[in-house]
C-alpha cells in the first residue's frame, strides 16, 4: 500500500470512529430520555393519582362543613340567635344599663355627700341647742303658735 491510501485509510477509519461514538453518544442520550420520559410519566401519573385522591377527601369535607354549617344555621335559627333584631335589642339594653349605672353612681355620690354633711349638721345643731334659752316654756310656745 502506498502511504497515500494507508493515510486515506486511517482518515477514513477515524472518521468511521467519531461517526461511531457519535452514534453511541447519541443512542445512549436518547435512551436515557426515553427513560427519563417513562419515569416522568410514571412520576406524573402517580402525582395525578395522588391529586385526585386529595381533591375526593376535600370534597368530602368540604361537604362534610357545609353540611354541618347548614345544621348550625338552622339551630341558630330555631333559637332566634340568627335576627337581625337582636343588635337593636342588644344597643337597647346596653343604654339602659348604662343609665342605671349613672343613676347609682349619683345616688352613691349623694349619699356620700350627705353623710359628710351629717356630722357638721349635728355640730351646728348642738351649738343652737346650747344657744337657745333654758326656758322650755317660752321655746314650747314658740314652737306651738301658728302662723298667720
Amino acid at each position: 500500500m502506498k502511504p497515500v491510501e494507508n493515510l486515506e485509510k486511517m482518515g477514513r477509519q477515524a472518521w468511521l470512529a467519531g461517526l461511531g461514538l457519535y452514534g453511541t453518544g447519541l443512542k445512549f442520550t436518547v435512551d436515557m430520555l426515553d427513560k427519563a420520559y417513562v419515569e416522568t410519566n410514571s412520576t406524573v401519573n402517580g402525582l395525578i393519582s395522588r391529586g385526585q385522591e386529595i381533591q375526593t377527601e376535600l370534597e368530602r369535607k368540604i361537604f362534610h362543613n357545609e353540611l354541618l354549617e347548614k345544621n348550625v344555621n338552622s339551630l341558630k335559627d330555631k333559637l332566634g340567635l340568627n335576627t337581625v333584631d337582636e343588635d337593636p335589642r342588644l344597643v337597647s339594653l346596653t343604654e339602659k344599663v348604662e343609665a342605671l349605672a349613672l343613676a347609682v353612681s349619683k345616688l352613691v355620690e349623694a349619699k356620700q355627700s350627705a353623710q359628710q354633711a351629717a356630722p357638721k349638721a349635728e355640730v351646728k345643731t348642738a351649738t343652737k341647742a346650747k344657744k337657745s334659752p333654758a326656758n322650755p316654756k317660752n321655746s314650747v310656745e314658740k314652737s306651738t303658735e301658728q302662723p298667720d
